[in-house]
């Protein structure tokens, strides 16, 4: 290849961080940059010596400092460019290539390069050409950046080659880039270098003098994957021949891994070394390979100060048939299967640590000690047996102050590049492969979660085994046959998963021969009669010295002692501490019986004293031998109570909390979504994601509990700035819905003389139902549109009695019905008469004519009914462990229809996972959601003021009508609002006793009572239980123009003082009024408090009583609705809720059929029906709560029920309100139809 035709080439340049940058020689010198490369402006060198270390760099530090580079044997060659085909002589200090240098070198020479890139093609081919070193040199970047030095595309091998036994050669602060480097000579030292999908591949046949050095030097490789799924990485590092000496020191290796294989007596050493992966690059598995050959007789492997993590392959074929490799492995063997002579061949792990490997260690020949001390081994797995430590056929290991975490065996990781195609199934614990590397079926067996120990003998001190677990034998330990194993001063956590549980040896099975002194036995979790310790060995196999054991709560200890006896010629059975069969296994209570007691045993035997006689042949007692501690702790069972599971270990029923009683443990309901939701929970007391605390009624840290759930979120999403603007635009838009309501109901429903009905009806109907008006029949729809309620201002003339009359329908006046007894206590004294009204029927006149009453709203009761029906039903919603999540859509759909129906924030459940503020309690959420009611009644108080101040600046402009509808909405306003506020305040005042403490039921932090509390009892004592009085005695109040309508409703706000001051009023006027001294009272009631009784007392009939007169029935109305709201609040067990407020509902409906309260036969049969559906929705979660309760899951043809109920729940819940929204959408597409097309009928 011809030298003189090599270009310039950019080098790609990683930018990898580096890990470790040791000491390194800076050079500087100015220079500047033209078309042919770098030239040096100066002759001078300037040198910067920062930190020399050993004896070759302090030779070439005196190297540099003389005065001619020609002087003597040394030289130093300064390369800025390859492209130079002519060279000085060595002697000027003038700049030459690459390629004449190479041809100038001698022994000793020194390259320095003043280049960032270097593309020496004529030095690296896959074929030919290598660079032939006369002795040693000595490779320095000087740049104050790496040098990058790289080989072309088409030739990728830079080999080094020398014959001198004594060469050396050195880099430093070079960067490899996709390059491979053989080097064929003795000795060879890295320093400060990079090498990026590169490999190092060393051959040294000269004799055992040689050394390899590798000082802070970052390895980074690449993994490539074939379409097979075989995947390998191209860093390597490869060491082979006979080296004395191998060393790598604080270097870093990413996808890259070492292997070393030597021929002769040597010392390796690897300090400081980081093994891992980059982690958006796949994973290959890689690791130190260390294999030593049979003259390898009196050798040393040190590994130490280092870490060696996530080596694992990422072909699950490969990882499932690994079955010895490991991420560390040392080996001796024979290439010709000969026998091992005797060697001394020693291997030191001090202070390394192994994590996320496919195998920590693996020893494989007869190496004469192994040392491991203060190592770290987590989470390491294997698919057969040792995922910590696999010995094969070792002399001696100790280990020593090492800690063992959560490693598996027999479990491999089936992610990762498989081949095309149903080429690798996993079914149990059988994987079938059928690819082009193999065939064939794997059964996965696992042994010895943390070490497999195969022969040998084992010593393990001071050392400590967490949650270690096994496929099938060992969770910690599995001992063969032929091994011999000593523990001392240890201890031992099984696995706390019991999925993880071993067939037998949850910690230790051993078929061996094992000593145990000073260990300790610690069982996280047991099943029973499954052993963690198992021995069964040769006889008299297995010695207990001193153990300290504790079984789970609620488990006992059992043996299993069947060792054998020894027969003692004219002395007896002889028994000793040694066993041959032994098994120790924790116990738990039966069934239906728990215990927070733990067994335990503590086994401590003296030395020396070790023997005792179990029988005497003469038949006298024995002379017991025997001295030392024993303690075996027995624990007590008792009955198991409600709310907990007693199915092996104590745990809570789905949405329960346990807590330490009186020796025992007693459990208490837990709000929903608070606690484990799920059959079965880990434990007597598990919260669900992310809570904690009494009841899990706090969120963990960096948690706020969500506004519209229970769900605790990360505060990240806490307070954005839209949700204010919501809860402001929320309550406006419910108040406008309240003003206009009636208007609304009008525009959908009405049809009848409607002008838009000319467009489909042309024909008039011959005979109309009229109306009694003023001594004059009218036609019945003429007086629909004027009432004191209506939009427009009150006809002088008068009203009409109902709104609703068929074809030979009767008339029923309110002012004349029967007498008739509507309950106890109760009398109706008005009569009722039937009028016929026709087009031909002679006036009344006007003289006999009774006083018109104010107008009936069906629309408006019926809204109420069905608001009602649906905010009562919530109350009987009781959501079990095992019931069926719904859809997601469908509950959306469902919690916001029922938002809509139950006036209030709840339509927001579409926003659901977003919380107010950060770190609001959830005592603090229900007040903040509550918010919504007084900001209402704030909107309407600044309507009324606007109202009353406009009314007195502009009174002729003002519409009198506007404070009419004001009073129709507020009233209503105050009735939807009033179930959320005392649902609210009593959630607010609900305690339970945990202990000796009362605490808070929806926040477990609150200990009752707080000051606040005492507020919250005021206001409820207050407002809330005497509102139903108020709805009871201040219609007729008002009727009888009493009060004011001003008074009534502040009475509505701050109820107990006017309702005290309304009885005493309400019995004196009784008293009177039997004695005949009952003053008449002023009828000339304002058009808005009339509004207000149509409201109350329209809809219902006239009821007095004897003690304080007349009431309305919207009292009672809204008293029994207080009943379920306090029956809700205040009992936490769904089955017995569910039984008191069926049973209320059940006397709500007979009640209501018995008294047929309201005036209008139609409004009496919706009203039945709405509490009928009440009494079903009761009876379905009456069922749903007696399963929960009884712990059964339905089965058999239970489903089924269950399956039904909760159809009809959904249809009485779901479907229903849906059907209502898409029909009263449906009208109104409709009638805006029809309005456009009216519109443009009259435009043609």
């Amino acid at each position: 290849m011809d030298r003189s035709s090599i270009r310039p080439h950019e080098a790609e340049f990683f930018g990898i961080p580096r890990f470790v940058i040791g000491s390194q020689i800076q050079f500087s010198a100015l220079f500047r940059a033209n078309q042919l490369g770098f030239r040096l402006l100066s002759e001078e060198l300037l040198l910067s010596i920062q930190k020399l270390n050993d004896s070759e760099r302090g030779k070439d530090r005196r190297r540099m400092k003389k005065a001619s580079l020609a002087e003597g044997s040394d030289h130093q060659w300064i390369v800025t460019s390859d492209e130079f085909k002519n060279c000085t002589s060595s002697g000027s200090t003038s700049w030459c290539s690459l390629d004449n240098i190479v041809n100038q070198v001698r022994d000793g020479d020194q390259i320095l390069f003043q280049t960032k890139s270097m593309v020496p093609k004529a030095l690296c081919s896959n074929v030919q050409g290598f660079f032939k070193m006369p002795g040693s040199i000595k490779l320095i970047g000087m740049n104050k950046d790496i040098t990058i030095f790289r080989c072309p595309p088409e030739s990728r091998k830079l080999s080094v080659m020398s014959k001198d036994p004594s060469s050396v050669f050195s880099v430093e602060n070079i960067h490899f880039v996709n390059t491979t480097v053989e080097v064929g000579v003795a000795s060879i030292k890295l320093s400060n270098c990079k090498l990026n999908n590169s490999q190092l591949l060393t051959m040294n046949v000269h004799p055992n003098d040689a050394e390899f050095e590798m000082h802070d030097t970052d390895w980074y490789g690449h993994v490539f994957c074939g379409s097979a799924g075989n995947c390998s990485a191209s860093g390597t590092l490869q060491i082979r021949g006979n080296y004395s000496r191998v060393l790598v020191h604080k270097s870093v290796m990413l996808h890259a891994f070492i292997n070393v294989e030597l021929r002769s007596d040597c010392n390796v050493t690897i300090d400081g070394l980081h093994l891992s992966k980059v982690e958006e690059l796949r994973p290959v598995s890689a690791g130190v390979i260390i294999s030593l050959s049979l003259r390898s007789q009196t050798s040393k492997v040190v590994l130490k100060n280092s870490v060696l993590e996530h080596q694992y392959h990422y072909s699950p074929i490969d990882s499932v048939m690994n079955i010895y490799m490991g991420t560390f492995l040392v080996r001796l063997l024979d290439p010709w299967g000969a026998p091992l002579p005797p060697n001394n061949v020693s291997v030191d792990v001090n202070n390394v640590t192994f994590f996320n490997n496919e195998r920590a260690m693996t020893f494989q020949g007869e190496l004469t000690n192994i040392y491991v001390r203060n190592s770290r081994f987590v989470h390491n797995i294997a698919m057969n047996a040792g995922a910590g430590i696999l010995l094969l056929t070792n002399k001696k290991l100790l280990i020593d102050n090492c800690n063992f975490t959560n490693n598996a065996a027999g479990h491999f990781r089936t992610s990762g590049v498989k081949p095309p195609g149903d080429y690798f199934r996993l079914q149990g614990d059988e994987v079938t492969i059928y690819s082009e590397c193999c065939k064939g079926s794997i059964t996965l067996i696992g042994k010895g979660g943390a070490i497999r120990a195969q022969k040998g003998e084992v010593t393990i001190t001071n050392s400590v085994f967490r949650n270690n677990s096994a496929r099938v034998l060992g969770g910690s330990l599995f001992v063969d046959r032929k091994q011999y194993m000593t523990i001392i001063n240890s201890s031992f956590d099984n696995a706390m998963d019991r999925e993880l549980a071993s067939q037998q040896g949850d910690i230790l099975y051993s078929s061996g021969n094992v000593r145990l002194k000073g260990v300790s036995f610690n069982i996280t979790s047991a099943n029973n009669y499954n052993p963690f310790l198992m021995h069964s060995g040769n006889i008299w196999s297995m010695q207990v010295l001193d153990v300290d054991i504790n079984c789970p709560v609620g488990h006992r200890l059992r043996v299993m002692n069947t060792s054998a006896y020894k027969v003692i010629s004219l002395r007896g059975l002889k028994r000793a501490y040694m066993l041959d069969q032994l098994s120790y296994f924790c116990e738990s209570c039966p069934r239906f019986k728990y215990s927070v007691d733990r067994g335990s045993m503590i086994y401590r035997l003296d030395e020396g004293v070790r023997d005792y006689f179990t029988l005497m042949i003469n038949g006298s007692s024995p002379t017991f031998k025997f001295h030392g501690t024993y303690v075996y702790n027995d624990i007590t069972c008792t009955d198991c109570p409600y709310g907990a599971d007693c199915n092996d270990i104590l745990r809570s029923l789905p949405n329960f909390w346990g807590y330490p009683f009186n020796n025992g443990y007693k459990f208490q309901q837990c709000p929903k979504g608070y606690c484990c939701g799920a059959h079965p929970c880990p434990g007597p007391n598990s919260c669900a994601a992310n809570r904690k605390g009494t009841l899990c009624g706090e969120c963990i840290e960096g948690f706020t509990e969500a506004l519209f759930s229970n769900v605790c979120l990360p505060n990240e999403v806490c307070g954005p700035m839209w949700i204010w603007p919501f809860f402001l635009g929320t309550g406006a838009l419910y108040t406008l819905v309240l003003l206009f309501q009636k208007t609304i109901r009008e525009f959908i429903f009405k049809w009848k003389n409607d002008a838009l009905l000319s467009v489909f009806c042309c024909c008039k109907s011959k005979r109309k139902s009229v109306a009694i008006l003023n001594g004059q029949s009218k036609p019945l729809m003429d007086g629909l549109s004027k009432s004191h309620c209506d939009d427009s201002s009150t006809n002088e003339e008068g009203v009409m009695y109902m709104t609703t009359l068929k074809k030979s329908e009767v008339l029923r006046n309110p002012y004349e019905q029967k007498p008739r007894e509507l309950s106890e206590g109760f009398t109706n004294p008005s009569t009722e008469k039937e009028v016929v009204a026709e087009e031909d029927q002679p006036p009344l006149s006007p003289s006999h004519q009774p006083p018109p009453p104010p107008l009936t709203d069906i629309g408006a009761i019926l809204l109420i009914i069905v608001l009602y029906y649906f905010q009562d039903a919530v109350l009987f919603d009781v959501k079990i462990a095992n019931q069926t999540p719904e859809p997601r859509v469908r509950a959306l759909m469902k919690k916001v229809l029922l938002g809509l129906f139950k006036f209030r924030l709840e339509i927001a459940h579409l926003i659901d996972h977003v919380c107010l503020l950060q770190g609001l309690s959830p005592w603090q959420k229900l007040i903040s959601k509550a918010v919504l009611a007084p900001y209402i009644v704030f909107l309407f108080a600044v309507m009324y003021i606007v109202y009353k101040i406009t009314r007195c600046c502009c009174s002729s402009k003002v519409d009198g009508s506007f404070i009419t509808r004001l009073s129709n909405a507020f009233m209503l306003a105050l009735l939807f609002l009033y179930q959320m506020l005392a649902t609210t305040s009593f959630t607010l005042l609900n305690c339970v006793p945990i202990g000796d403490t009362n605490i808070l039921f929806v926040d477990g932090s609150v200990e009752c009572y707080s000051q606040w509390q005492y507020y919250v009892v005021a206001y409820a004592a207050c407002s809330i239980v005497p509102f139903s009085f108020v709805l009871l005695m201040g219609p007729s109040l008002l009727e009888q123009n009493k009060v004011s309508l001003r008074t009534f409703f502040l009475s509505c706000i701050f109820p107990l003082p006017f309702v005290i001051h309304w009885l005493i009023l309400k019995i004196m006027n009784q008293w009177m009024a039997e004695r005949g001294r009952r003053k008449d009272e002023n009828t000339n009631i304002p058009s808005e408090t009339e509004c207000v009784i149509n409201v109350l007392q329209g809809p219902f009939r006239d009821i007095t009583t004897r003690a304080i007169g007349p009431v309305c029935w919207a009292g009672v109305q809204m008293f029994r609705r207080l009943i379920l709201v306090l029956l809700y609040t205040f009992i936490n067990n769904s089955l017995i809720r569910l039984i008191s407020m069926v049973f209320v509902s059940f006397l709500i409906l007979l009640q209501h059929v018995y008294v047929q309260p309201y005036k209008d036969p139609i409004v009496n049969r919706a009203a039945t029906a709405s509490f009928a559906a009440l009494l079903v929705l009761g009876g379905i979660n009456l069922v749903r709560a007696g399963f929960d309760s009884a712990e059964y899951l339905p089965q058999g043809p239970n489903i089924d029920l269950v399956y039904y109920m909760r159809e009809t729940e959904n249809v009485l819940m779901f479907w229903l309100p849906l059907c209502i929204m898409c029909g009263i959408f449906s009208i109104l597409a409709i009638k805006l139809l029809m309005l456009a097309y009216y519109k443009i009928r009259r435009i043609q």
